[in-house]
């Protein structure tokens, strides 16, 4: 029945076929297929990245709706599944979704202008982005792609990427009043931005260096 993994994955076939496009006309059945599938992968045997990132997709379809505060709910719970799973904390591959899912509750809770919380949750993601690029920047100096990062990562410990989180950081900081703090986080944003400027494979986006 419904506590069979197979369910689990072809309801999430179901979601991700009625999901499929740039139109939201079949929003309210993703999402009710969504829960369906995160209700599922609870009682069954899959890891928890497959529950993480329904979960995550869950959140995202509130964001779009401005629900941010039941997306916060959503993207808690994702977070503990990742954290109650030792197998996926080990597993390397488990922090593309864990980066976007901490980038996403950092983005609600700013929304609701709970800065505080903001702020803890864009380090967490920051600390996942370093130890992403410190490793893809080892294997390649080392010429060892066995030991880079997957490659769905990739776009998120680039340059831009890095220094948007930690401009994220300085906003929240700015947000409560703690303009120095704030002011270093832009600093720092600014040099890793012109740090990349003459790296074809990491160029800062322009917008975000203006």
């Amino acid at each position: 029945g419904l506590k069979h993994p197979n369910a689990g994955k072809s309801l999430l076939r179901i979601a991700k076929m009625y999901g499929s496009g740039n139109g939201r006309e079949n929003e309210e059945l993703v999402l009710g297929y969504f829960n369906q599938t995160a209700a599922v992968l609870k009682h069954s045997n899959l890891g928890a990245r497959e529950r993480g990132s329904v979960l995550n997709d869950i959140a995202v379809i509130h964001m779009r709706r401005k629900e941010f505060e039941e997306a916060i709910k959503f993207l808690l719970d994702a977070i503990h599944t990742y954290d109650e799973d030792a197998v996926e904390i080990e597993n390397a591959g488990r922090t593309t979704a864990a980066l976007q899912v901490w980038r996403n509750l950092g983005e609600c809770y700013t929304q609701v202008q709970k800065f505080r919380s903001a702020e803890g949750a864009f380090l967490k993601a920051l600390q996942i982005q370093k130890d992403g690029r410190k490793l893809q920047d080892m294997a390649e100096r080392l010429n060892l792609a066995v030991i880079g990062v997957d490659k769905p990562l990739l776009k998120l410990i680039t340059d831009t990427s890095i220094a948007d989180t930690i401009c994220r950081i300085g906003k929240t900081r700015a947000a409560v009043g703690d303009h120095p703090t704030a002011l270093d986080f832009f600093m720092q944003a600014l040099a890793i931005l012109h740090r990349g400027a003459n790296n074809d494979k990491n160029r800062p986006n322009q917008e975000l260096m203006e």
